[in-house]
């Protein structure tokens, strides 16, 4: 039963077609962080800078590891692995529809044109609103949120070229 994790627009989560239960801004944020870098470890350190940022509590390391015990019962431990003393999304890129969409608009550069009009059709429809829109309180997602929403903008140029 594949996960598939959305960003572009509210987060979420889903094993199939069903949601998965993500309560809290925080643990959606860290489901996000995770997956803007999907399988590669990203630091304690700038894990807790991106949900925290100056705000960061007293024992944000443990505030930390209880978010990611929440992250591994609502997704799945084996998707959440802990690696060189940070933490790892365990998915193939596909399976976060960010990097799918980056995957599609890199396939449609160089393509014929009906070729790369369909590949960027397919991209352009996973879109569902502002990429991160329900986090805009966290410290990471104003820029993250951005560098989404302006790839976008250029594939929607490329589109209609």
């Amino acid at each position: 039963m594949p996960v598939h994790i959305g960003l572009l627009g509210t987060v979420e989560a889903r094993r199939d077609a069903d949601p998965l239960p993500l309560p809290g801004l925080r643990l959606r944020g860290l489901l996000a962080r995770l997956a803007l870098d999907v399988d590669r470890p990203v630091p304690s350190g700038q894990l807790v800078d991106d949900l925290w940022g100056e705000a960061a509590p007293d024992g944000a390391g443990n505030a930390l590891q209880a978010l990611v015990s929440r992250l591994r019962r609502a997704v799945g431990a084996e998707l959440v692995g802990t690696e060189n003393g940070g933490y790892r999304l365990r998915l193939e890129p596909t399976a976060v529809d960010a990097a799918h969409f980056d995957q599609l608009i890199g396939a449609a550069e160089g393509a014929a044109p009906a070729a790369a009009r369909q590949q960027l059709d397919r991209a352009l429809a996973l879109w569902r609103g502002p990429a991160l829109s329900d986090l805009v309180e966290l410290p990471f997602v104003a820029t993250a949120a951005a560098r989404l929403n302006e790839r976008r903008a250029r594939a929607v140029e490329a589109r209609a070229r």
